[in-house]
C-alpha cells in the first residue's frame, strides 16, 4: 500500500509541477490529489477487511436443504424452518420469482435477510451480517 501511495504521489506531484512550470514540489492541488488517492486506498483496505470478516460467517443454503435428517419442515406460510439449537433458517418463496432467505443464529444473535430474484440463487452462499 505504501509503495503504491509513494508511486502515485510521485506521479501526481510531477504532473502538477510540470503544469505550473516549477521544479518538482508539491502544490496545493497535488497534495489534495495525494490525500484523495490515499483515502481511496484506505477505503479499499477497509472493504477488503469487511469482506474477510463476512467470509468467516458464510453459510451455504443448499446443504441445509439437502440435509439427510429432513430437519426442514414445510410450513403453510411457505417457509422452511430447521429445529436446530444453533440456527433457524426460513425461506419464503413467492411464485419462485422472488426469494427471501432469513437466518437467525441463536448463539451469535445475528439475523441476515437476503432477497434474490430467482429460485436458482438458493444454491449460492449467503452471509450473516
Amino acid at each position: 500500500m505504501n509503495v503504491l501511495c509513494k508511486y502515485l504521489e510521485c506521479l501526481i506531484t510531477t504532473k502538477y509541477a510540470r503544469s505550473v512550470g516549477k521544479p518538482v514540489e508539491r502544490g496545493i492541488e497535488g497534495q489534495r490529489e495525494i490525500e484523495r488517492v490515499r483515502e481511496r486506498v484506505r477505503e479499499r483496505e477497509r472493504e477488503r477487511e469487511r469482506e474477510r470478516e463476512r467470509e468467516k460467517l458464510v453459510v451455504a443454503i443448499e446443504p441445509l436443504l439437502r440435509h439427510p435428517s429432513g430437519a426442514f419442515r414445510r410450513h403453510v406460510s411457505g417457509s422452511f424452518e430447521t429445529p436446530s439449537n444453533t440456527c433457524t433458517t426460513m425461506i419464503y418463496c413467492n411464485m419462485l420469482i422472488r426469494l427471501s432467505i432469513r437466518i437467525y443464529s441463536r448463539q451469535t444473535q445475528h439475523t441476515m435477510t437476503m432477497t434474490s430474484r430467482t429460485a436458482k440463487n438458493l444454491a449460492f452462499k449467503i452471509q450473516l451480517n
